[in-house]
Order: C-alpha cells, then sequence, then structure tokens
C-alpha cells in the first residue's frame, strides 16, 4: 500500500511576531479555537517524503525481530520541531497480513521477556528479581 500523510499544522510560525496570537498557538493546535489549524490530506510530496523512510525503517526492524510478523499497514504520529526535525511521538495503529502466524504473547510482550531455548523455540524468561515496568 502507498504510503499517504494527513497533515495538521498551525496556521501561525514559531517565530510569528504578531502581538494578537497567543504563544501556545505557535506550537500547538487548538480544534476548539476556529482556524488555528489546517488539515490536509497527501499522497505525495514533501511530508509523505521525509517521514515514509522512517515508517519503513521501522517496520523493517519489527518484522526482523517479531518472528511471523509482516505488516500490511502501519500508522504512525510524527511531529516536527522548530529546527525541521522530525519526531516519532505515537504508534497509532497497524494491520498484520497474517494474523495466525503471530503468538499473541509473543508479539505483545516486551522482547527481552522471551529467550530462545535449545530446540529453537521462544521460552519466557525467568527473572530473579522485580521487574519493574
Amino acid at each position: 500500500r502507498n504510503p499517504y500523510v494527513w497533515i495538521i499544522t498551525s496556521k501561525h510560525d514559531y517565530n510569528s511576531n504578531e502581538p494578537h496570537v497567543a504563544e501556545h498557538h505557535k506550537y500547538v493546535t487548538d480544534p476548539r479555537v476556529q482556524d488555528s489549524c489546517l488539515i490536509t490530506h497527501s499522497i505525495r510530496g514533501r511530508y509523505v517524503e521525509e517521514t515514509a523512510p522512517y515508517v519503513r525503517n521501522m517496520v523493517r526492524y519489527l518484522e526482523h525481530h517479531i518472528p511471523g510478523a509482516k505488516f500490511e499497514e502501519f500508522i504512525a504520529d510524527f511531529v516536527k520541531d522548530e529546527s525541521e526535525n522530525w519526531w516519532m511521538v505515537n504508534v497509532r495503529g497497524f494491520v498484520l497480513v497474517d494474523k495466525m502466524n503471530i503468538r499473541p504473547k509473543e508479539f505483545l510482550e516486551p522482547p527481552d521477556d522471551y529467550s530462545d531455548d535449545e530446540h529453537g523455540s521462544k521460552k519466557k524468561k525467568d527473572y530473579d528479581y522485580q521487574k519493574v515496568g
């Protein structure tokens, strides 16, 4: 599936010196304030080109490290800072190609909770200390 983006931007620039614009309206969007932001859907362009590689790398990493995982769709949220750097802030959702190929307990547990036993299958690690988190 081809990547696409929803772009939600504030109508005011970070460096805006307009006196009637509150400081927080430069940095965040507020849907309760009419005309404070612009929402656009795009299938190509700068935003897709800039964020799609991050999502592809994340999917590649997850498919490599989670046995049997193959993603059909992967949805992530990004924010762009004043220095034009993108930050991934959230994985909004995903769709697996073959849901029957994943063992849910292994898929949902943190990766360090399972190890390979001598037969090559996954085994839950026994902890001799209290695990926090």
